[in-house]
């Protein structure tokens, strides 16, 4: 009897210690699967991050790249602009000088413009040399009165800055064309200014002229003076297809 009892328990301990041992065994798989799952867990969190900062710089590079590109653009058709001015200026001396020698005439320069002469001294045409309605006439005679710079200048053109600039406007009190302290601070012998233009502005010698309005193809036109005022320019050449792309005045 002593001894199936021991048998017995023998076999009941043996039979608790399987268990105990599988139960431990289930936990430390258990423990493993956990720990494997919170490593995993980890590594995808972390490459989601770093996918999301790549994302952001690729996304921050691009958008300082087309800010530099825009500003670069900016800067060219500034240029452009520019440049716009002094061929225009150059085209309409080359092109004075053309037809007074294809048509025996003579030619004369003056600041802001080249005058035609036919053989007897009669006036035979001009070209201008600033922006106007007008930039060209083959023939008559210039009239300082009617053909004045904007054709003539309206006595409250400074009211109108989509039409009119002025080009001697000083900026940091420095003129960029002509100082009118030469006539009174500095005291310049044989320097006077005679009825300037200067209802609406501050400068006591202003040179306005108008606006040439630059289209997508590259032509140059005149605001419309009768129905272009104040801040409003109108281009009846300028259509949606063929848009304004800047001015220039010269």
């Amino acid at each position: 009897m002593k001894t199936g009892r021991f048998h017995t328990e023998n076999a009941e301990d043996t039979e608790r210690a399987t268990m105990i041992s599988q139960k431990k065994h289930q936990n430390r798989v258990t423990g493993n699967r956990k720990a494997e799952s919170g490593a995993a867990l980890i590594i995808v969190l972390a490459s989601l991050i770093f996918v999301s900062a790549l994302t952001v710089a690729f996304l921050v590079s691009m958008r300082s790249k087309l800010a530099i590109s825009k500003s670069g653009s900016d800067a060219s058709e500034v240029k452009m602009l520019a440049e716009t001015a002094v061929n225009v200026a150059i085209s309409q001396v080359r092109d004075a000088t053309k037809k007074a020698g294809a048509n025996n005439l003579a030619w004369a320069s003056q600041p802001g413009m080249i005058r035609l002469y036919d053989n007897s001294g009669n006036a035979a045409g001009y070209y201008k040399l600033y922006s106007a309605d007008n930039m060209v006439a083959t023939s008559g005679a210039f009239n300082s009165g009617t053909n004045a710079p904007s054709d003539p200048v309206p006595t409250a053109w400074a009211g109108s800055p989509a039409v009119y600039t002025d080009l001697n406007a000083p900026a940091n009190g420095i003129f960029p064309i002509l100082d009118s302290t030469a006539a009174t601070a500095l005291g310049v012998q044989g320097f006077s200014l005679n009825s300037p233009p200067t209802t609406g502005t501050t400068n006591p010698a202003p040179m306005p002229v108008k606006w040439l309005y630059v289209l997508e193809d590259g032509s140059l036109h005149a605001p419309d003076t009768a129905l272009s005022s104040g801040t409003k320019a109108v281009i009846s050449a300028a259509t949606t297809q063929n848009p304004i792309v800047g001015r220039v005045a010269f």
